[in-house]
């Protein structure tokens, strides 16, 4: 019997995906064995090292995608991401691309993927894609809520997304579309985000409790960079909502006015938009940020090659040129 389904396989940038109907060759039996094993007798131990079942399984992506597709109405479907990634871990492929049509959305797909691995998302798929992943993590396609979750490597969503984009994560994180938030809410205190967040799409909250950098380049939400963290810059050079960096402890900038500027009591530094006029290079420093990362909404591997000339840690860089360019205008910012 032969199983439908979306290519795979890996397209160049600009390409149409192949057509849809390629066959699958038969899954090996030992894969279906331990794949089923997984799901029948599924708990938390297993699920977090599935490894353990794979050990004399020969790891196929193909055939694990059509075993996806033979079971998608397993009543534990949902609960196969930390499988599926294993299997994508142990194979050869650097770029793996999902496009499964199931019917049922997986959860922690992409789990801890491995540093030198990208995974990109063309379909829909359930919560905490991407969770702890050290490689590539990118959604073209719909993910549910937790996109990048304590993820370490960069984070970019060209696709929509539900609430908590990057919560928790150390990488940094992309937003080219749609997320109904990035980062922590302020309703999650002990979620921090450590890693820099750019937006150039439309999200709801953005940044908040953030010990980074924050930009926002699109459309964001009421209280962005909300009690912000003491090392953050909030800057804002897009439209943003109410409150616009409310009880932030770092610095706060608002190169184009947002809808209002709540209360910055504890902010190193703290400008509205009549301010930051005052020092016309911020502006002209990040519209040039915009158009260098604007290319990367066609093609990923742009914005990732963007981010590897900005050095091992970008946001600092970004960070500390934008806080020289303040020093050198005369101002002063607390320490």
């Amino acid at each position: 019997m032969t199983i439908e389904k979306l290519a795979y396989k890996m397209q160049p940038a600009g390409h149409e995906t192949p057509q849809p109907k390629r066959t699958y060759q038969k899954s090996d039996k030992k894969l279906e064995a331990a794949f089923l094993h997984f799901l029948e007798r599924w708990d938390a131990r297993e699920y977090d090292h599935p490894e353990r079942v794979l050990k004399d399984v020969k790891a196929n992506i193909s055939e694990m995608h059509a075993l996806l597709v033979a079971y998608q109405d397993h009543e534990k479907i949902k609960w196969a991401g930390g499988f599926v990634s294993a299997i994508h871990n142990k194979a050869p492929d650097e770029t793996i691309i999902f496009d499964l049509k199931l019917a049922t959305p997986i959860n922690y797909l992409g789990k801890r993927l491995h540093k030198n691995k990208t995974i990109i998302n063309r379909s829909t798929v359930g919560d905490y894609f991407g969770s702890e992943a050290e490689g590539t993590v990118i959604n073209e396609g719909i993910s549910q809520k937790d996109m990048g979750r304590e993820a370490t490597g960069p984070i970019i969503n060209l696709g929509e997304t539900d609430e908590n984009l990057g919560i928790w994560s150390k990488g940094p994180i992309l937003n080219y579309d749609y997320a109904g938030s990035i980062g922590s809410t302020n309703a999650d205190r002990e979620y921090i985000t450590h890693g820099p967040i750019l937006n150039y799409g439309t999200t709801g909250e953005l940044g908040a409790l953030a010990e980074s950098l924050i930009i926002n380049l699109g459309d964001a939400g009421e209280r962005m960079g909300v009690s912000a963290q003491k090392s953050s810059v909030t800057i804002n050079y897009g439209t943003a909502g109410r409150s616009f960096g409310v009880s932030s402890r770092g610095i706060v900038l608002a190169v184009k006015a947002p809808a209002s500027f709540g209360p910055q009591t504890y902010a190193k530094l703290a400008w509205k938009a009549e301010d930051c006029k005052c020092v016309p290079k911020l502006a002209k420093y990040l519209k040039n940020l915009k158009e260098l990362f604007e290319k990367g909404r066609k093609d990923y591997r742009i914005a990732l090659e963007v981010l590897a000339t900005l050095g091992p840690k970008p946001h600092k860089r970004i960070q500390s040129e934008i806080e020289q360019i303040v020093r050198k205008a005369g101002y002063d910012i607390k320490t």
